[in-house]
């Protein structure tokens, strides 16, 4: 297990990670293939890639320990060292269970409730749904109406956002209702 950091040359701004990674540089490899693929898993450093170009960055492998949660201690120690959330490209201020700027990433559920009550607020579109019967539902959530009805939410999204050349699922018409307010 190792703590490694990923410096830009010019400004020696750094981002400090880890791996359990028994391989030398894989952790490098995974940062350069993110880079040609432009996946943007660590936001700050991708960008600052994709600015400066990745020759422009060094990786270098900083400590290594027996446990993870030595490696945890580690990583939140070098980031504070050097400053890599202010001055560098870490978006955190250590790994994603144990530190202090959390922000909702993979394996942190929303409740359900919530959710809901983000996407009203948020959504700009309801959707209106024409029952085999003729009956017209305005719902705000494809996957929901679905989910009750038993209908599979894939096919009625491309139905709704025209991916598809059928308008209906089942006997089921979907249609997309912008609000204006």
């Amino acid at each position: 297990m190792k703590i490694y950091t990923i410096t830009h040359k010019p400004t020696n701004r750094k981002y400090v990670g880890q791996t359990s990674s028994k391989k030398k540089n894989s952790r490098w490899t995974n940062h350069k293939n993110y880079y040609r693929n432009k996946i943007n898993s660590h936001p700050k450093l991708l960008r600052a890639m994709l600015k400066y170009g990745i020759e422009e960055f060094e990786y270098e492998e900083i400590a290594q320990c027996e446990s993870h949660q030595e490696l945890d201690n580690l990583e939140i120690g070098f980031i504070k060292k050097f400053d890599s959330v202010k001055n560098g490209f870490n978006i955190l201020d250590g790994p994603p269970g144990r530190c202090t700027n959390r922000i909702p990433r993979k394996g942190f559920t929303i409740p359900i409730k919530t959710r809901e009550k983000i996407s009203k607020s948020c959504s700009r579109s309801s959707y209106v749904v024409t029952t085999p019967t003729g009956e017209k539902i305005q719902t705000h959530s494809i996957r929901k109406f679905c989910k009750e009805n038993n209908l599979d939410h894939g096919s009625a999204y491309k139905i709704v956002n025209k991916l598809r050349n059928s308008t209906h699922h089942h006997g089921y018409f979907f249609e997309r209702e912008w609000r204006t307010n």
